[in-house]
């Protein structure tokens, strides 16, 4: 879905952070780091939980097919 894609991008800072310690030297601080590690820890809850809302993919599907036009 859209939604956990959206969330999922918001890992591209992070995955800049760790290409500039790696490629450039770039040490970041323990503030930073932190904050790093609730970006994923937070990308990784969002992306665990269930989706239950009505238009879930999976509730959509277990309808059957649907009537034609």
């Amino acid at each position: 879905r859209s939604t956990r894609a959206g969330i999922t991008a918001t890992l591209e800072p992070i995955l800049a952070a760790v290409v500039s310690y790696f490629f450039l030297g770039e040490v970041p601080a323990p503030l930073q780091v932190m904050g790093g590690a609730m970006v994923i820890g937070s990308i990784i809850l969002l992306q665990l939980r269930q989706e239950s809302d009505e238009r879930s993919p999976d509730r959509i599907r277990s309808r059957g097919p649907f009537p034609n036009p």
